[in-house]
């Protein structure tokens, strides 16, 4: 393929042009150019033309040698051009032109495109690339041929390529305000759209907002008074074209929003200090405010209007101590004044001088109680509330307020419950509530929180000198009996109970025996009245407990199983609790009814040994093998003695029950009918052994326990 770059009728690039200089004087040159024409062509005036051999006059010279028939030349001078002539486009800027070869023989191919002459060998492939064209745009290329016959006439084909992005912005962009909240926008197309505009897109603040396909557009939802930044691309089918420059515009102003973080103080009994921030949306420029302030008493007003650069003012009421006012601030633009904040405050707060009203408290749990209470009234307060102060502590006898607290608490205003966790199963608590206002906190409302369902019990202990000893270390004793009458209760509940559920307790001396009381609380699988029950089994066999390093033994036991839980206490009436010296009398009484049942066994064993040397079958022991195979059980009550098994025995496996009383007095009373003293019949010999067993009167209250 051979190419030139002379151009078809555009001889007169086919040149070149050379320059000399001639010095005139310092401050003139003159110049001379010689115009030379390229091989090929020659000078025709001031252009250069193309040199055709032997080319009629009816035929054009495109380039040297190269003569073609116009296309309006006749048929008889031209031959055909060359056949299916093809304009493809590519590309959105290339085209490519082929076409079939001629069956008379050609010499040489013309392809002209764009004004320019391109040479073609026949023996070479039968098409032309055009590259770096305009995208979506038309364009005409045609195609002639040299043959030994002569030149032929030109074959023309039309081709657009294809589109791409636009190559430059929208034009003449126009933004205008319509009011507070919107704007108007009107554009023209792009200079190159290099395609179809199938859609506008229009920015605000660079982030789109909007597609539209005509050139105009209205924006709504803007504030009022903002600053509104707006530009436009166009899209074709293959993708969006540059951003136009952005126009600016502000919207109108209006009424601004409320005032920020208003605050009033009192700063003594006839001034207010009155403080705020600007509004974050001022919706235009800020004229200044507008301070109100109301006396809530008598409904005076006193109005100020402060400079729109000033955010605080203080303001003078003199009329009293703590007076409520109420406090309004607004600010203003040239349109109106905007939106009003206010606040309530008082003039010279003080502390509460009540307590919080209703106080009531519950106990849910061994270990959880809580306290509720109303909600104070602004007479009491005398000031803004900022907090509940809460203060528990346990307390004994139901002594509150305590003398001394140990945990205290704050609850925020919104709150009017408080729950108090942690607390000792064996311990009653004393729990207080205040009200806090910036001066000080208010006196404070105390109520008990009741016991848990719990039962009381009572037991006796052999010691001497038991004044004396109790008065070294009360504490430490009460809380070694309480570890082991948990122990104990443990053998026959077939539970875990924790010595920190045996509370309330209290000591007693009565002579030579010690009387220990207190509560059984319910823990949460087993109440307090089975657990008395099984403290009542336990007591009868006369256990010996350790308690400050020394050993002593139940001799005694007045505990009643309770029927029902024990009432909670009101809010300020202490629990009542049991008084030990009740117990002295039948301490005493229990005593002399031991000793009665001793001197009843000792003829039942002198009866039964008079049996024995008659070679009865009965045969009675103090100590006996438990059924499971490795456990001695030895007993250290007197009455043990007349049973196969023993009472009470300290050694249980896989918890079996000790034999029930019933069968027990049962066959021993079938061994004694013989007998012919009537104070051994059948309900007079259940309530000496249940009198010995449990310290207790017979009679209705043994029937629990068979």
């Amino acid at each position: 393929m051979l190419s030139y770059s002379c151009g078809l009728f555009d001889w007169s690039r086919c040149y070149r042009v050379t320059y000399s200089s001639h010095f005139v004087d310092r401050s003139h040159t003159l110049y001379h150019s010689e115009r030379t024409c390229c091989e090929g062509y020659s000078m025709n005036g001031d252009q250069c033309s193309p040199i055709c051999n032997d080319c009629p006059d009816s035929h054009l010279c495109l380039a040297p040698n190269a003569c073609v028939c116009p296309e309006w030349s006749p048929t008889d001078d031209c031959s055909e051009p060359p056949q299916n002539i093809t304009l493809t486009a590519t590309g959105s800027d290339e085209l490519e032109i082929s076409w079939v070869p001629l069956l008379h023989g050609a010499t040489l191919y013309f392809v002209i495109f764009e004004g320019e002459t391109h040479y073609v060998d026949p023996t070479s492939s039968l098409h032309m690339a055009f590259e770096s064209l305009t995208p979506y745009t038309s364009y005409n290329c045609c195609v002639a041929a040299n043959t030994t016959s002569g030149p032929t006439r030109l074959g023309c084909a039309t081709r657009t390529t294809l589109q791409s992005v636009p190559e430059d912005a929208p034009q003449e962009l126009l933004v205008a305000t319509l009011n507070s909240t919107a704007i108007s926008v009107q554009w023209e197309p792009p200079l190159t759209p290099n395609g179809i505009i199938i859609f506008y897109t229009v920015y605000i603040n660079d982030c789109p907002v909007l597609n539209v396909s005509n050139h105009s557009c209205l924006l709504d939802g803007f504030s009022p008074y903002e600053v509104v930044n707006v530009s436009v691309s166009a899209s074709t089918k293959i993708g969006e074209g540059p951003q136009s420059e952005q126009r600016s515009e502000t919207t109108h102003e209006t009424v601004p929003g409320p005032v920020e973080k208003l605050e009033v103080t009192a700063l003594s009994d006839e001034v207010l200090h009155v403080s705020w921030d600007p509004p974050v949306t001022p919706n235009g420029v800020l004229t200044g405010y507008h301070v109100v302030v109301t006396n809530l008493i008598d409904s005076t007003k006193i109005i100020y209007e402060i400079p729109p650069r000033v955010h605080e003012w203080n303001i003078s009421v003199g009329i009293g101590p703590y007076i409520r006012y109420e406090v309004t601030v607004r600010a203003s633009t040239s349109v109106g004044i905007g939106d009003s904040v206010h606040r309530f405050i008082y003039s010279r707060e003080g502390a509460p001088h009540s307590p919080p009203p209703s106080t009531t408290t519950t106990r849910s749990s061994a270990t959880t109680g809580s306290v509720e209470w109303d909600e104070m009234s602004w007479e009491d307060l005398r000031g803004w509330l900022v907090s509940y102060e809460i203060g528990y502590q346990s307390v004994r006898s139901g002594q509150c307020p305590p003398s001394d607290s140990i945990t205290n608490d704050t609850v925020s205003v919104d709150q009017e419950m408080f729950e108090v966790t942690g607390l000792d199963p064996g311990l009653q608590y004393c729990v207080w509530v205040a009200g806090r206002t910036s001066p000080g906190v208010g006196p404070f409302s105390y109520t008990l929180i009741p016991w848990y369902t719990s039962s009381e019990f009572m037991v006796a202990l052999e010691k001497a000198n038991c004044t004396e000893w109790i008065a070294k270390d009360q504490v430490k004793i009460l809380k070694d009996l309480a570890r082991d009458i948990s122990r104990g209760i443990e053998l026959f509940c077939s539970c875990s109970f924790p010595s920190e559920y045996v509370g309330d307790g209290k000591l007693a001396c009565e002579k030579q025996t010690l009387i220990y009381s207190g509560r059984i609380v319910s823990t949460s699988d087993r109440n307090s009245t089975d657990l008395l029950k099984d403290l009542i089994k336990w007591a009868s066999g006369a256990p010996t407990v350790i308690a400050n390093g020394e050993e002593l033994k139940i001799v005694g036991n007045k505990s009643q199983p309770t029927k029902e839980p024990p009432k909670a206490p009101t809010n300020d009436t202490p629990q009542e609790s049991s008084n030990p010296a009740l117990l002295v009398g039948p301490a005493v009484g229990g005593v002399a009814l031991l000793a009665i049942v001793l001197l009843v066994a000792v003829i039942i064993g002198a009866i039964l040994y008079h049996r024995q040397k008659k070679k009865s079958s009965i045969v009675f022991s103090s100590t006996s093998t438990d059924r499971q195979a490795g456990c001695t059980l030895t007993s250290t009550s007197p009455l043990a003695k007349l049973y196969e098994e023993p009472i009470g025995a300290k050694c249980v496996r896989e918890k079996e029950p000790l034999p029930e009383l019933p069968n027990m007095h049962e066959n021993l009373y079938e061994s004694l009918k013989e007998t012919d003293d009537p104070a051994l019949d059948e309900t007079g010999l259940h309530n000496s052994l249940y009198e010995d067993i449990t310290g207790t009167d017979g009679g209705e209250e043994s029937e629990d326990l068979m």
